[in-house]
């Protein structure tokens, strides 16, 4: 898997990806209420009962289309195993497009349904999204594997006071040449994230998805930068990001960069890039680090095959 990962990245690495940084933030005009995204808000808006107001649910979510589940058996069920405190729901194409019709409002599906089927990772992108917003837990792609047991991800910090937890993917700060490489300067991985149900980041990261849907739809070609700030990792980073400096006061450019232990700001966890990226970019340390929870293999099929 090592050899895998390594021969992945490199493949990954030879995108050339100059992106300009979209707005800082979606206009307050163009933002749907909770409550209208949502189509039962008042049974979605808050997590179970038995559960402390801020807590991740024991929940994790993964999604593939069927064709994909013989590739990534081993690795799903390496979430189940390891995890056996949390209920695991896997969704195929079909459950997926039943969950949005369930529980989301016109809006919602709309933009879903009208993602280009050419282009399966929008799809995949929006529904981790819309299915953390909803219920909440632990969204991981499917050709990813667990290293440590989702219910120990907080610590050493109190759950109950962690509302989110992500991971730096990449710390490019003060390189010049980052946009060869990443959509943002300092990008949050969206192939591994945790939520509590209705958190605000997850909440403007599917307003953003919204208000880029009309738009993106009416290009005469969509591509890998199209993905990127479309549903992928450039508009979630983006979301984070402002979330942190705007609703924590969190100056990130300072705060994340070199970030080399976990650290709590207000609820949201942010984890170095050992977290959900051990053993890439750089900086981050193996596998067999103490801090590292996820790896991300790299096998997705949404790129061409030269990518």
């Amino acid at each position: 898997p090592l050899a895998a990962t390594g021969r992945a990245v490199r493949m990954r690495l030879r995108a050339r990806w100059a992106l300009a940084r979209p707005a800082a933030a979606v206009h307050a005009a163009n933002a749907a209420s909770l409550a209208t995204l949502l189509h039962e808000p008042l049974a979605l808006d808050s997590p179970a009962p038995s559960l402390p107001a801020r807590s991740i649910p024991l929940r994790i979510v993964q999604t593939c289309s069927q064709e994909q589940v013989k590739m990534f058996r081993s690795f799903m069920a390496s979430w189940r195993d390891e995890n056996p405190d949390c209920r695991y729901q896997f969704y195929d194409d079909d459950d997926a497009l039943a969950y949005v019709r369930s529980n989301f409002g016109p809006q919602v599906v709309k933009a879903y349904e009208s993602m280009p089927s050419h282009l399966p990772v929008l799809k995949a992108d929006f529904f981790r999204y819309l299915a953390i917003l909803a219920h909440g837990g632990v969204y991981s792609d499917a050709d990813t594997d667990v290293l440590k047991p989702v219910a120990n991800w907080s610590r050493p910090f109190d759950p109950s006071q962690v509302g989110a937890i992500v991971g730096i993917e990449s710390d490019s700060i003060g390189r010049k040449d980052w946009k060869r490489w990443f959509p943002r300067e300092m990008q949050i991985s969206q192939w591994t994230f945790a939520a509590r149900p209705g958190h605000p980041i997850l909440h403007d990261v599917v307003n953003r998805v919204l208000v880029k849907s009309d738009a993106m739809l009416a290009l005469p070609e969509l591509n890998d930068t199209s993905v990127m700030e479309w549903t992928g990792p450039g508009v979630f980073t983006d979301a984070v990001l402002d979330y942190l400096a705007t609703e924590l006061h969190v100056d990130w450019r300072t705060e994340l960069h070199r970030l080399r232990q976990p650290k709590l700001f207000g609820d949201v966890l942010v984890l170095s890039t050992t977290g959900f990226s051990p053993g890439m970019f750089g900086r981050s340390e193996s596998v067999l680090h103490p801090q590292a929870l996820a790896e991300h293999l790299f096998y997705g099929t949404w790129h061409p095959v030269d990518y």
